[in-house]
This record gives structure tokens, C-alpha cells and sequence, in this order.
């Protein structure tokens, strides 16, 4: 398919105003942030004092700088969205310029905790979300990577992360539970097929690497949707010195009616990598060794964190890690064989919090984050100004096929029921 004059026109510009940079690299990170946010069981404003943590995690993510930042145990109440606006506030957008957006708040299962993604929006936009109901929700996020090539080569780069928490505990009925949930995983993946580069992220739980559920997802029927470690440290994981260097808990050794006991000797959360991922199949590779239990030297077995070595960590990032969670962070970085491009923004129509793919192929998807009563009118428009689509949409999620609308610049404008317009340029491939 050729470009369009109008697109080569839009490309110009944007090499002209931002430059053509080298290719580029990402980092993720995933995080059990121990009941993250409000109060829990034992813990409280004198375990887990929320200002306290915020100021842990900025020392955490300043260091890291991830571009994907998933966690678990972030403390929900119904639907109450502060805990997760409260990262956004007080930790991720005090020290990083541009700001990181985060995903939706899901809680179908009624848990007192949930899962959260924060992602980059300088390099990664927020494509399509999902949840894959159980005993916790697991969260699937679509995210694809904002490039100078995306327009010219019209092959986005997608990458999903699929976030879980399985059950805890040792026991035939907790290893049950956390089968349920990862059997309920790969049939999703079976059946909606989001295309490779799949990252399987969270806190597994799991005691050992024969465990059903960790097996279901690193040895499944269908060899084509298997997962893969990517340091190979498969083996019976607790309280086992061999694995030292790669237990996530517990960073405490005595039990403060908040974080958990026992010293570092599980490994419990992960980040697991598709075949596409392990093999530089489509876009994102993973970068060899670049894989870490952050604060883990391997000094650490059986020990709390504060009594390790950790020759590598400032005594601000030993006191960081080990206040933050009674879990470390688990971090990779991945390769991407595209170059980055500031100049082809997510659409954010900051008058009705609502954002939009862009640029977009076959179908428009539009996202009212504070939702609201009332329905708008979309309207699609050429250069010339002429109508091309005009749509009604509701207050929450859309999804708008394009038909057959020709490649090329198009203005997308929101109109509401008080006649309030607001317009972005919009890329169709």
C-alpha cells in the first residue's frame, strides 16, 4: 500500500521538528506494592504508612525509570480510584516528564486489592484492555509502541501484559485456585489470539515450578502459547539456597502484622516471555541478563533485606525496598527494532478526559475516563473539511469501524449535547 501525499507530508514534519532517532529500548518492571494505599488486615498507618510508601517508591522508580510498570496489591474499596491516582500523583509524575497514564480500574471479582498498569506516554500508548474474570481479576493490557516508522511502514508494534495475583498459601485447595486462574489464562489466550509479544506478569505464588499452575503456563498442551523464563531458574524454588539470587520474599524476617515473615527464600513474583518475546519474533526481543530481582545480590538467602550486603545499593534503596513491600520488584528490559517518535501523540481531548488510538487502522476505539450521562457526536473529517463518518457515541467505551475510509490525515472532533466542540488530527492507515 503507497502513502498517501498527505501522510508524507505529516512524516516530513515530524522529522523535521523531532529528528529521526536510533532504535529503542524498554523497561518494565512488575511490583506487589503490599497493600498499596488503604488499610488492611494488620496494616496500618504505623506498618504501612501510605506517605511513607510514596516516598519509597519514588526512590524505587527513579532508579528504575520503567516504561512498563504493573503491580499488584494496590488497595481498592468498590470502585474508588485514589490509591491509583495517588501513584500517579505523588510518585510516578512529581519527577518524570512526560507524565505516565495508567490503565482502568477493574474489580469484577470484589477483591480488596487489584492489579494496575502505568505505562510511559512518551513511548507507549494504551491500546486495548480486558479482564479475564476469577478469583482475583487478571488483567490483560494491549499497549503498541509509538514510533517515526509507524506511519511509513504501517506495522505497529504491539506488546500485551497479562497482569494475575494468584491465590496464596500452600495447600491442595490455594494450588487449586491458582490452577483455576491460570488454566482461565491460557484459554484466553487460545481463543482471542493477541498476536505474540505477550508478557505473563505478577505474583504467582507458587512454591515450586510443579505446580499445576505454574505448569499450565510454561508447559501447556499447545506448545505455541507457552511461556519462558527468561533465566531458566526452573526448579523447586522455596526455602532453597540454590535459587538465592532469585527470591522476590520475604524482604522481612519477623512478621509485623503487615508484611510477611521467613526472610528471602520463595520466588514468587515473575515476568514471564512468550516465544515471540524469547526469540525477537515480531518488533520486541528481550535484552539477555537484563532480568533481575531488584535488591538481590544473592547474599540474601533466608535473611530480611536489611541485613544483606547489597555492595550495589545505597543504604536509600536497601531501607526503599525493604519498607516499600515484604516482595521486590522483578525488572526486564526489551528491545524494539523501531525508532522512537515523539510527534505521533495519543489523542488526549483534555476537555472530556477521553483518549483515542492514533494513528488508527480499521477501527477507532474512544475512551471516556470519568464516563458521564451524556452522549456525544463524533464526526470525521477530511483536509478539505468535507464529512467522511459521523457516529453517536456513549459515555464509556466505543468501538467505531471505518469501512472503507482511505488512508491519510483526518480530523476527529467530539461534539457534545451543549454544541462544545473539541478536534485532534488523527493518522488512518
Amino acid at each position: 500500500m503507497k502513502l498517501t501525499k498527505s501522510i508524507r507530508l505529516f512524516l516530513i514534519t515530524l522529522i523535521i521538528n523531532y529528528g529521526l532517532f536510533a532504535q529503542d529500548t524498554l523497561t518494565v518492571m512488575h511490583y506487589n506494592l503490599l497493600n498499596y494505599g488503604l488499610p488492611a488486615y494488620g496494616c496500618d498507618n504505623s506498618n504501612n504508612n501510605p506517605d511513607d510508601k510514596d516516598a519509597y517508591l519514588r526512590t524505587i522508580t527513579m532508579d528504575v525509570n520503567p516504561d512498563i510498570f504493573t503491580v499488584n496489591e494496590l488497595r481498592t474499596e468498590s470502585y474508588d480510584s485514589s490509591p491509583a491516582n495517588r501513584i500517579l500523583e505523588n510518585v510516578l509524575n512529581i519527577h518524570f516528564n512526560p507524565p505516565y497514564k495508567r490503565a482502568y480500574i477493574t474489580n469484577l471479582s470484589g477483591s480488596h486489592i487489584i492489579n494496575m498498569l502505568y505505562y510511559n506516554s512518551d513511548k507507549l500508548i494504551l491500546y486495548f484492555e480486558d479482564v479475564i474474570p476469577a478469583y482475583r481479576d487478571i488483567n490483560v493490557y494491549k499497549l503498541y509502541y509509538k514510533s517515526i516508522d509507524l506511519a511509513e511502514n504501517q506495522d505497529t508494534a504491539f506488546i500485551t501484559c497479562i497482569v494475575t495475583h494468584l491465590k496464596s498459601s500452600q495447600g491442595a485447595e490455594n494450588e487449586a485456585i491458582r490452577a483455576e486462574m491460570t488454566i482461565s489464562i491460557m484459554e484466553y489466550i487460545e481463543t482471542h489470539d493477541p498476536g505474540g509479544n505477550i508478557l505473563m506478569m505478577g505474583d504467582f505464588n507458587v512454591y515450586t515450578d510443579q505446580e499445576e499452575a505454574f505448569q499450565n503456563l510454561v508447559n501447556p498442551e499447545n506448545e505455541e502459547i507457552k511461556f519462558y523464563d527468561p533465566v531458566e531458574a526452573i526448579g523447586n524454588w522455596h526455602v532453597n539456597e540454590d535459587y538465592a539470587g532469585y527470591h522476590t520474599q520475604s524482604t522481612h524476617i519477623i512478621y509485623n502484622d503487615c508484611a510477611s515473615s521467613g526472610g528471602m527464600d520463595d520466588r514468587f513474583d515473575f515476568i514471564l516471555l512468550d516465544k515471540s518475546l524469547k526469540d525477537n519474533l515480531n518488533h520486541f526481543g528481550y535484552v539477555s541478563s537484563s532480568y533481575v530481582a531488584m535488591g538481590n545480590d544473592g547474599s540474601c538467602f533466608d535473611q530480611a533485606l536489611l541485613n544483606c550486603e547489597n555492595a550495589e545499593l545505597s543504604n536509600d534503596m536497601v531501607d526503599a525496598l525493604y519498607y516499600m513491600s515484604d516482595h521486590l520488584p522483578v525488572i526486564l528490559k526489551l528491545s524494539i527494532d523501531q525508532s522512537p517518535a515523539i510527534g505521533v501523540p495519543e489523542n488526549v481531548f483534555k476537555k472530556y478526559n477521553v483518549i483515542c488510538n492514533n494513528p488508527v487502522k480499521e477501527t477507532l476505539h474512544m475512551e471516556f475516563v470519568n464516563g458521564g450521562s451524556d452522549y456525544r457526536t463524533i464526526l470525521l473529517l477530511n483536509m478539505c473539511g468535507n464529512i467522511v463518518l459521523k457516529a453517536k457515541v456513549n459515555s464509556y467505551n466505543n468501538t467505531i469501524p471505518l469501512g472503507n475510509i482511505k488512508e491519510g490525515l483526518y480530523i476527529l472532533r467530539i461534539v457534545d449535547t451543549k454544541g462544545w466542540i473539541e478536534s485532534k488530527i488523527i493518522v488512518i492507515l
